[in-house]
C-alpha cells in the first residue's frame, strides 16, 4: 500500500480512532496499567489492520508495542506469537532492521520462558539480518549472556569479543556498550596476563554506568574492582 492510502479521507476517522487507542494504550503502559493497555492496543491493531493492511507500518508499529505489553504481563505464549508475526511481516517486506530488532525481542521472551536454545536461534537470526552496528551489538550481547547461562564460556567470550569490535566502530547505545564491556571484563580468564585488560574494561564500563546514571552497575563494578585490587 502507498502512504497516500494511509492518509486518505476515507480512512481518516477510523485511523484517528486507532491513533487515540494507541496513545491511551501507551499512557496505560507507562503507568503500569497493563490490562487496559493490552485491551486498547489489541483494538488499535485490529483497526489498523482493517484500514491499512496486515503488513503496513502503522499496523506493525502497534503490534510491536502490544508484544512488549504481553511480555511484561508474563503472557509469553502470546508475546511469542506476536513477535513471530512481526518477524514474518518484516521478512515479507524486506525490512532487515525490523527482522533483526524483533528477532532480538523474541529471543528475550523465549529466554524468559526458559527456552534458551530457541532464544539462541532467535539471536542468531537477528545477527544474520542486522545491518547496523547498533543491532549487531545488541544481538551479540544477548547471545553472550545466554551462552554463559548454557555453560558455553568459551563461546560467550568469543561472542563478547565480536561485540566489543562493534562498540569500537561506534554508534552502540551507552547501556548496551556498558553491558558488553562489563560482561567481557568478568569473562576474561582469571589470570595475571588478563588482569590488566579486565580492569581496563571494567573501568570503561563504570564510566558508561556513570554516564547512564546506572548506580547498581556502577556499584557492582566498584566492588569487583576492589576485590581484584586486593589480590
Amino acid at each position: 500500500a502507498s502512504s497516500s492510502r494511509w492518509c486518505s479521507r476515507a480512512t481518516l476517522d477510523t485511523a484517528t480512532i486507532a491513533d487515540c487507542l494507541v496513545a491511551q494504550g501507551l499512557l496505560d503502559l507507562y503507568g503500569g496499567a497493563l490490562e487496559p493497555a493490552h485491551e486498547r492496543l489489541t483494538q488499535a491493531a485490529d483497526v489498523r489492520e482493517q484500514v491499512f493492511g496486515a503488513d503496513a507500518p502503522p499496523t506493525l508499529a502497534v503490534l510491536d508495542i502490544l508484544a512488549t505489553v504481553q511480555t511484561q504481563q508474563g503472557d509469553l505464549a502470546a508475546a511469542e506469537a506476536t513477535f513471530r508475526r512481526l518477524v514474518d511481516a518484516h521478512t515479507r517486506t524486506g525490512n532487515l532492521a525490523g527482522v533483526a530488532l524483533v528477532s532480538g525481542n523474541l529471543a528475550v521472551a523465549l529466554a524468559m520462558g526458559g527456552r534458551s536454545r530457541e532464544a539462541v536461534a532467535a539471536y542468531e537470526r537477528s545477527l544474520v539480518a542486522a545491518n547496523t552496528t547498533r543491532l549487531r551489538a545488541r544481538a551479540l550481547s544477548g547471545l553472550a549472556a545466554l551462552q554463559v547461562e548454557l555453560g558455553e564460556r568459551d563461546a560467550s567470550l568469543a561472542t563478547l569479543e565480536r561485540a566489543l569490535l562493534e562498540c569500537e566502530r561506534g554508534g552502540v547505545p551507552t547501556l548496551v556498550e556498558m553491558d558488553i564491556r562489563w560482561a567481557l571484563a568478568r569473562q576474561l580468564p582469571d589470570e595475571p596476563s588478563a588482569l590488566a585488560r579486565a580492569e581496563q574494561l571494567a573501568g570503561q564500563a563504570r564510566a558508561l554506568a556513570e554516564l547512564a546514571d546506572d548506580g547498581a552497575t556502577r556499584d557492582a563494578i566498584a566492588a569487583w574492582s576492589a576485590e581484584h585490587a586486593a589480590r
